[in-house]
């Protein structure tokens, strides 16, 4: 065989040969498919995480109001005529458990405490971000059951703090 008629040959069997299926993605198809994903995210995730500090807030308002609507119980229904603290309603049992446990002045993000003292007439309770939630109010409950927001440090009063509808 001469060198002619060889290379024609291997010229024919690459023309004729058949193509052969890739399976697979490409380089761009999958960079494509990540900057897809991270638009995606990039626009999810804050909403997200205001979503879950809301849930936070709301829970923290919630269990504001709990702890005043147990001052009046400890007030009215124990007959002890005055307001209490939080830790002593944490101590006095009524119907066989504690009026407040610690799960009911606990929420991530939020700081329950006494405001002030209380007395026959008045008290004051108050729920303050910590310094890693961003909230820029405080929340504040006396014994009128208004659950107020106060700014974040204070004054927590009826008369500097609006209402919270």
């Amino acid at each position: 065989m001469n060198i002619l008629t060889q290379i024609s040959n291997t010229q024919n069997l690459k023309l004729h040969a058949p193509l052969r299926r890739q399976f697979g993605f490409t380089l761009v198809e999958l960079m494509l498919v990540c900057a897809i994903i991270a638009v995606i995210a990039a626009i999810a995730i804050p909403s997200l995480i205001a979503s879950r500090r809301a849930g936070y807030e709301n829970t923290a308002k919630q269990k504001l109001a709990a702890v005043g609507q147990q001052q009046t119980a400890f007030r009215t229904l124990l007959r002890k005529g005055r307001y209490s603290t939080i830790a002593e309603l944490q101590t006095t049992i009524a119907g066989g458990s504690a009026l407040l446990t610690s799960a009911d002045v606990t929420v991530t993000g939020w700081t329950f405490s006494d405001e002030g003292s209380s007395t026959t007439t008045t008290f004051g309770e108050k729920a303050v971000p910590t310094t890693d939630n961003p909230a820029a109010y405080s929340l504040y409950i006396s014994e009128d059951q208004t659950l107020r927001r106060c700014a974040r440090s204070g004054p927590w009063t009826k008369t500097d703090c609006p209402s919270q509808q």
